[in-house]
Formats: C-alpha cells, structure tokens, sequence
C-alpha cells in the first residue's frame, strides 16, 4: 500500500500538469528560432516566441500571455511586419478536446500538447497583436487553411518577462 501512494506521488510530481484535465501546466515556455531553422522554413513567420501561462482559477481558466517576435520571411516580409515584436492576452483551459489557449473575440486559439521539456502549439488560427479591430492584428498561420505547429521550450520564469 505504501508503495503504491508513492507511485503515484511520484507521477504527480514528475509530470506537473499532464494529471490535470482544467488546461495547459503553468508556466514560461520560451523559444529562439535560429537563421538555419528560418532558412530551413522560408515560410515561418515567427521568429521568437514567449508564452507564459498562469495559475487556473477556480473555473478552470488560466491567464496567458503571448510575446512573438516576427521574422523577416514568409507572409510577415510580404505584410511589412517581419521584426516587429506583439503581444497577445489569450485564456488556457481544457476546451472539450483537450488542453488549449484562446483570444477572446473569435482570434482563433492553439491546442496545446506538452511533454517533459514543453510544449507544442498547433493552431490554424491565432491573431496577434494591437488593434483597432477584435482579436488582434496578425495571423500566425503560414497559409491559409493549413495548420502551423510551433514547438517551445519550458523556460526560467524571466524569459518569458517583458522587454
């Protein structure tokens, strides 16, 4: 019996956030694509990429903030924004079909998959930045219809504050 309530103590804390059904594990999950990962992508629009997710309240949703940096290739070259640094408030919480995190104002959202060292976000829709206009700004998708996987790291709680 002893044994037993170690296991799985032990799994509970060795896998922080697979053992909850609200939404994604709280945190920083940070990334820097390189020039050879661009150049291997020539349509990837972003080049950096900050995610920090809070802790959930009692119903289940979890504040989160985006900051992405955009590359200079891809649409963010042909749309006259490559470089420019934006941000996004979004809320994570299990929407049906599993961990995701949304923009309010029908900006699209990113499910979220996560393992020992992070996370993947897929989304075929998630507007970014300021705007005059609900949502946000700028699409993270590379092309229209076809969903875009951006894969994060966890990282110190610092990289994930704002410059």
């Amino acid at each position: 019996m002893r044994s037993t309530a170690f296991i799985s103590i032990a799994l509970v804390l060795v896998l922080p956030g697979l053992a909850s059904a609200e939404g994604p594990a709280p945190g920083c999950f940070a990334r820097d694509y390189g020039a050879a990962h661009l150049v291997a992508h020539p349509e990837q629009v972003v080049s950096a990429m900050r995610l920090r997710i809070g802790e959930p309240g009692a119903d289940g949703e979890a504040p989160a903030e985006m900051r992405v940096v955009l590359s200079d290739q891809g649409r963010a070259r042909a749309e006259g924004v490559g470089g420019q640094m934006l941000t996004q408030a979004l809320v994570c919480k299990d929407w049906g079909d599993g961990p995701a995190c949304g923009v309010e104002c029908d900006g699209g959202l990113f499910s979220v998959v996560e393992d020992a060292e992070g996370v993947t976000l897929t989304t075929d829709r998630l507007l970014v930045g300021e705007s005059e206009e609900c949502g946000g700004s700028f699409d993270l998708v590379e092309r229209e219809g076809e969903p875009v996987s951006y894969r994060l790291l966890r990282a110190e709680p610092s990289a994930c504050d704002g410059d």
